[in-house]
């Protein structure tokens, strides 16, 4: 029998599919991880740039519109290169009212269930009625969306 000195066409096919499995297995466990952290990233950012939203208070949150994000930081003092990306940035702002609360509406209640010494400390009270308003907010960014309860007080 005759001594070989190298590898045969098979054994040189079959060590390059091994190969060839192995680096598609690592090439898509880097795209996944690469996908997974770019979608944490944008959740982290529209995290941070909600909430420079609702700390406004009142000013921004409880109606329908659209700013940019550099109106926000007018006040501030913010790099040139900053300020221009948060120029670019469009924020759009949703509200929908959800259930409007009225105090006097529990004062109505209050007297058909009252005895009759309940009902004279509820009509010698004083009118501590008020209404409050729970809505919805969800602010767009960059496509990615956020929704917030929010509690309105007149």
């Amino acid at each position: 029998m005759k001594k070989r000195a190298g590898f045969t066409l098979v054994e040189v096919m079959i060590a390059v599919m091994i190969i060839a499995v192995v680096i598609s297995s690592l090439l898509k466990l880097f795209s996944t991880n690469a996908t997974f952290f770019d979608r944490l990233y944008s959740k982290s950012n529209l995290s941070m740039n909600s909430s420079l939203l609702l700390g406004f208070g009142d000013t921004y949150g409880f109606e329908k519109d659209e700013i940019t994000l550099d109106e926000l930081t007018k006040e501030f003092r913010v790099e040139d290169e900053l300020r221009q990306k948060l120029k670019n940035t469009k924020v759009q702002i949703n509200y929908k009212d959800i259930l409007i609360l009225d105090t006097k509406d529990f004062e109505d209640n209050a007297e058909n269930v009252a005895t009759d010494d309940q009902l004279e400390d509820l009509q010698n009270a004083p009118d501590t009625g008020f209404s409050l308003e729970i809505g919805k907010t969800s602010f767009t960014i960059n496509n990615n969306t956020t929704s917030y309860l929010r509690i309105k007080l007149p």
